[in-house]
């Protein structure tokens, strides 16, 4: 196989900056700037994507930074005969079919009546599924190995989540997160929240370049 030059990468990852410029989400919001490196290193490294946040630290909008992906080639139909049920409750949650097990809501409506109804997965859609598991595995490694020497405190470090489709990379405790959406945060402590969301984009920056120099400094 032909080794690939570093000036054909920096072109790749130019490239790559330029598309991800045009990606906009279901709202016309734009990737954040914050994370566009991020989710360039892991296109290029294997791991596509489909939804991110660089993390926010405004008073009334706290949240910790997250890159979301799923293996390419998701099957239409991840049930048998859904494909009608995914496309009504998408509609009646302002979503898309294909998002349905990241809505909340959608996901509890949806996995109630695919209970109710017996219906079993598709054979391709568990091989999908394999190749999620696959991307979740590497993913995990490559914390492991990032975090090797690495001290950090809990709610800034980052961790492979266990989302309902696909790979999560995140940061914050879940009581920390659950503290922020339901709005329990006194007004004292919104310092010590943005002091950790800062600390969690950091250790987001640091494992970009980490991704960074796997895609430059690989034989591949």
């Amino acid at each position: 196989m032909t080794k690939v030059t570093k000036d054909a990468k920096q072109k790749l990852w130019k490239e790559k900056l330029k598309e991800l410029d045009k990606i906009v989400d279901n709202e016309g919001t734009p990737i954040d700037e914050n994370i566009k490196e991020t989710v360039a290193a892991f296109n290029l490294n294997g791991f596509p994507t489909i939804k991110s946040c660089g993390g926010h630290t405004w008073n009334d909008h706290l949240s910790f930074p997250f890159v979301l992906g799923r293996a390419f080639g998701m099957p239409e139909n991840r049930f048998t005969s859904d494909k009608k049920i995914r496309e009504r409750i998408a509609l009646a949650h302002h979503t898309i079919p294909e998002e349905i097990e990241i809505n909340p809501s959608a996901a509890d409506e949806y996995d109630q009546l695919i209970e109710k109804l017996g219906l079993h997965e598709t054979r391709e859609y568990q091989e999908w599924d394999g190749r999620n598991e696959v991307l979740r595995r590497s993913l995990e490694l490559l914390l492991k190995e990032f975090y090797q020497n690495r001290k950090v405190a809990r709610d800034a470090k980052l961790y492979s989540a266990q989302p309902m489709l696909g790979f999560l990379i995140t940061a914050g405790r879940r009581e920390t997160k659950d503290k922020i959406k339901e709005h329990k945060i006194k007004t004292k402590e919104i310092a010590e929240f943005q002091k950790t969301i800062i600390a969690a984009q950091g250790e987001m920056n640091a494992f970009t370049e980490f991704l960074k120099d796997k895609f430059f400094n690989s034989g591949k």
